[in-house]
């Protein structure tokens, strides 16, 4: 590195200025990031040539991971240990970097038991110092999850539940339209969580929108999950993602060790040690988490189910039927109340007595005509003392929202009410 220089020329064609690199690599640059990794790939070459490591099997030992500049190395010895750190720190002082050593800890293990052990002195080259061992109770981080002897599942699902919380929280306290708060949720908030299938054991559950008016709490929660276009809500189901995720992640250690030896010792040696039990030669998952069944749980509910199978009638378009989902430009609130209507979980007489069973209920007559089962289609089309009246305003609101679009598309209006 001492013979890397760079030379820059001015704009107005002056002398070109020669720059000696003096240490590390310029960050920004939509290459620096390959870049690193070109520079840091002979530390690999160099840690493997070593012959040092943790032996997986006879004929494989695995010296270490590395991920960028996160580097975790493996030895079954203290004297191999010492030698993988002082390669390390030659290379480091080649390439001109320096180890951070408020992020760098040395951990000795025998029979899964912790052992007490010497840190690792840094030579006077490499700015002195000494990396030292991690305390029993203590934990550090590699790729964001918390380790020690292994990785802490309870302590890593509370962080990544309450990270996922409070970004959902933060969605939902904002103005987004009901599909954008979707995406948002999905792009922003899932991937919180979804980063740790596959690594830490658990079964992740819905989440609920409740509590900000975006879900009634008894309408279908099938349909908080399922596409848009079928009359969905576009939320991801956290079950399906995990489902998905560990499945891909166990066809590809399977794939890989067809031709890797070291994927074909890890899973060799997965006996129920990850979440992904790569022993197992194809993973059983619970078939109930897919969108297909989502779908069928939906269509199946007698009362929720009313609604999807009515958009399969013949006579219906269900594009245009579902296309203020599909637009999505209504808020979630206003999305959320429309859902429940469609499962009839308003409040009438039909729902209180026959679903609710509240014993106060004694009759299903409608409290303004006093005719007929007061349920969600009578309070919409079939309400003789609504009909001059609520029905008129409602149609001719919807007349004028029409009209107003009509208006403004012949340019005689220069700008649009909103239909609110």
């Amino acid at each position: 590195m001492d013979q890397w220089e760079t030379q820059i020329i001015p704009r107005d064609q002056g002398a070109p200025v020669s720059i000696k690199i003096q240490r590390g690599i310029f960050q920004g640059d939509a290459l620096s990031a390959l870049w690193f990794c070109i520079a840091l790939n002979p530390l690999s070459s160099a840690l493997n040539n070593l012959k040092q490591g943790y032996p997986l099997n006879k004929e494989l030992k695995l010296s270490h991971l590395m991920y960028m500049e996160d580097l975790k190395i493996f030895s079954d010895t203290e004297k191999g240990l010492n030698r993988q750190l002082r390669c390390i720190e030659n290379f480091s002082n080649d390439i001109r970097m320096r180890f951070g050593l408020e992020k760098c800890k040395v951990s000795r293990l025998h029979r899964r038991e912790w052992r007490r052990m010497d840190g690792h002195q840094l030579t006077q080259h490499s700015g002195g110092g000494k990396i030292t061992t991690l305390d029993k109770a203590e934990i550090y981080k590699y790729l964001g999850l918390a380790q020690a002897r292994g990785i802490d599942s309870k302590s890593v699902k509370t962080l990544l539940t309450e990270r996922f919380k409070e970004r959902v929280k933060h969605i939902l306290k904002t103005r987004l339209v009901g599909r954008n708060m979707a995406t948002a949720i999905n792009s922003y908030a899932v991937p919180a969580v979804t980063y740790s299938f596959g690594i830490v054991d658990w079964t992740p559950t819905r989440t609920t929108l409740t509590k900000f008016c975006a879900h009634h709490p008894r309408a279908g929660r099938e349909r908080v999950h399922l596409p848009r276009n079928i009359g969905g809500r576009g939320f991801s189901d956290l079950r399906i993602c995990h489902k998905t995720q560990v499945e891909r992640q166990q066809k590809y250690f399977h794939k890989k060790s067809e031709s890797s030896a070291l994927h074909r010792a890890v899973t060799g040696l997965d006996r129920s040690l990850t979440p992904l039990m790569l022993q197992v030669t194809h993973y059983q998952c619970d078939p109930r988490y897919s969108i297909f069944e989502l779908e069928t749980q939906w269509r199946g509910k007698e009362l929720h189910g009313r609604y999807p199978n009515l958009l399969d009638s013949a006579d219906l378009n269900k594009p245009a039927s579902v296309g203020w989902l599909t637009n999505g430009n209504l808020f979630p609130e206003t999305e959320g109340f429309m859902c429940a209507i469609q499962d009839q979980v308003i409040p009438t007489r039909s729902y209180l007595k026959h679903i609710i069973k509240d014993p106060t209920v004694t009759t299903t007559n409608c409290r303004i005509c006093g005719e007929g089962h007061e349920n969600v289609e009578h309070l919409i089309s079939g309400c003789r003392i609504l009909a001059p009246k609520e029905y008129t305003t409602r149609h001719d609101n919807v007349a004028k929202i029409v009209h107003q679009e009509i208006a403004f598309n012949l340019k005689l209006l220069k700008e649009k009410c909103p239909y609110y």
